[in-house]
């Protein structure tokens, strides 16, 4: 993308999400020319943002909960903002920045908008009349002739949704997952010693499979305990869905299987074991969990469910098992702790398809070319508007 003297307008649902998912396409807008704000909920990571040289608007709401007072104060905040920057693209990240955004931009008449759907979560699992309400109003809202630049998607599922629901898109852009920086996460060597670790990482609310794993490590106790240990990293959140820290504890004896809370260092861990394992039921994007798993070079057992499944060729770079089988899941991480050349070489084959298919730049080609695309529209636009005034 040319250098350019437009703005961007990110809003993320947390600070921390926004550091870990979509810092690099801040930084390649930034590179080429782009002013950026980020707009987000403030969870203590504002100052490290600010240091890397990026205005920051903080958020009221929860990033989790439906809460009046805090959702609409926030729709406030964007509201403003809008305002202020007629001219900026505007990039929303997740469903409730989405619906927020979207009702920003009609109050306020903002064109721009590229919306990246990075999963649709539990509430999309079963679709009843909430998330159906809420596809509906997202295409009343997005009517309108260049409100909506473009649409970022993980997966085909998530853009059959849409399509089906006639939510406006404008253009599309495809990418898988997050995308990873392969030069910074590198292939990791095959662990040796006389105890194995295996790895779960991500939030620990009940559809990401949490007490899946932990029941799967049970079935194995009388054959694996001694020479396995299964890990859990990943903190407790204000999320409804959450286990609370008294229900993790109970599942982790701190030995067999152990509790290491919230982790800033994904890949080591993963690294430092022979698999990962995600039992997520939960509607995912494309988890980044098993992006770096395949970075690193790990086999990986995770759910035939939507954005898992995008992840693993089955019985080539893992297994993918049904939702909520702990039996499933026990059965396959047996068989590949029984034959190391077989965890092996699916982990170099999870390598051979990060390379080929999660490198963060092709990630960042697909919103460099949405990013110049409405840039072009909102140029138009004020001209057409100069124009006719």
């Amino acid at each position: 993308m040319k250098r350019s003297a437009g703005k961007l307008i990110m809003a993320v649902n947390t600070d921390g999400f926004f550091l870990s998912h979509r810092l690099p396409l801040a930084e390649s807008a930034r590179t080429s020319g782009m002013e950026v704000t980020i707009i987000s909920v403030d969870t203590g990571k504002r100052e490290v943002i600010e240091k890397r040289g990026f205005r920051f608007v903080a958020l009221p709401m929860s990033p989790s909960r439906v809460g009046m007072t805090g959702d609409v104060k926030s729709l406030r905040v964007l509201m403003s903002e809008f305002r202020k920057s007629p001219e900026a693209v505007v990039h929303l990240v997740g469903m409730k920045m989405i619906l927020l955004g979207m009702l920003a931009s009609r109050l306020t008449g903002k064109k721009g908008i590229i919306n990246a759907v990075s999963g649709l979560g539990i509430t999309f699992e079963r679709m009843t009349f909430f998330p159906k309400m809420v596809l509906r109003l997202l295409r009343v809202l997005g009517a309108g002739a260049g409100r909506i630049a473009g649409t970022i998607f993980q997966n085909a599922d998530d853009e059959r949704i849409f399509a089906t629901y006639r939510v406006p898109m404008g253009e599309i852009g495809r990418t898988r997952g997050s995308g990873i920086d392969l030069a910074t996460v590198r292939q990791a060597p095959y662990p040796q010693g006389d105890e194995l670790r295996i790895v779960y990482a991500g939030r620990l609310v009940r559809s990401k499979g949490v007490e899946d794993f932990c029941r799967a490590a049970e079935l194995l106790r009388p054959q694996l305990e001694g020479r396995v240990r299964f890990v859990i990293c990943g903190g407790v959140s204000d999320n409804p869905q959450s286990l609370s820290r008294e229900e993790v504890s109970s599942l982790a004896d701190g030995r067999y299987i152990e509790w290491l809370g919230h982790c800033d260092d994904v890949p080591e861990q993963l690294g430092a074991a022979v698999m990962a394992v995600y039992p997520s039921y939960y509607r995912e994007g494309v988890p980044r969990v098993l992006l770096e798993a395949c970075a690193v070079g790990r086999a990986i057992i995770t759910t035939d469910s939507v954005g898992c499944r995008d992840t693993v060729e089955d019985g080539r770079n893992g297994y993918l098992v049904p939702v909520r089988t702990p039996s499933a899941m026990a059965e396959r991480i047996m068989e590949l702790i029984q034959d190391r050349n077989k965890c092996m070489k699916m982990g170099l084959e999870s390598r051979r398809r990060a390379e080929r298919l999660y490198d963060i730049r092709d990630v960042i080609r697909v919103h460099e070319r949405l990013y110049g695309k409405a840039l072009k529209e909102l140029k138009t636009s004020v001209y057409e508007s100069d124009a006719y005034h």
